[in-house]
């Protein structure tokens, strides 16, 4: 008994230790909804409207310098889009139809906070990478189409979070989300609220 007793104890302080050594820092875990207006790949392609997709956002929060962070974050938006295709060539046009679209995205970079109380604002210029990939079935024909595309992002943006209990917190976050699909750049809006988990 007094050998579990010791190993126990061992195990917390090493773990206390370890614990203390590091920088600080937080992970994230949201409800995201994403809103933009279109996407076009060229005069013979589909143009999407892309709204109201809903998803997730995962990001981990690593604490560099007093003010400054490290953020990594992944999200995940998806959602059925009207598709309106483009008809200068095309005879008949076909009708709009709906399609399947999901949107993920693959962000780092720094972020600058500041804490007053319970109270944490903070803002962030985020880079890397979006994929884009939609299917759908186009009525009377039945033909299904799909496709992907990836490519550079960036998310420009901050929020605020708010201290519940001690080492948790509500996060709310707007961010705009531009993303180079097609050849063309495209501006999102995200908003993002959820759970924040300090360590």
């Amino acid at each position: 008994m007094r050998k579990c007793i010791g190993l126990l104890i061992l195990v917390m302080s090493v773990t206390g230790v370890s614990a203390a050594q590091l920088p600080g820092g937080n992970v994230y875990l949201g409800y995201t909804y994403l809103t933009s207006g279109s996407l076009s790949s060229g005069p013979l392609s589909t143009r999407h409207d892309l709204s109201n997709l809903n998803g997730f956002l995962v990001s981990g929060e690593l604490k560099l310098l007093p003010w400054i962070s490290g953020v990594a974050e992944y999200g995940a938006n998806f959602g059925t889009e009207r598709v309106s295709p483009f008809c200068e060539a095309i005879t008949p046009c076909p009708v709009p139809f709906s399609g399947d679209t999901r949107i993920q995205t693959f962000l780092f970079g720094p972020r600058a906070s500041l804490s007053i109380g319970p109270f944490r604002p903070f803002a962030h210029l985020l880079l890397g990478g979006a994929h884009l990939s939609q299917s759908g079935s186009v009525p009377v024909s039945g033909a299904n189409l799909s496709g992907s595309e990836t490519g550079f992002a960036t998310a420009f943006g901050g929020g605020l979070d708010y201290k519940l209990i001690k080492g948790v917190a509500w996060r709310v976050q707007a961010d705009d989300l531009r993303s180079d699909f097609f050849n063309s750049s495209h501006h999102n809006l995200r908003f993002s609220t959820g759970i924040l988990f300090r360590f």
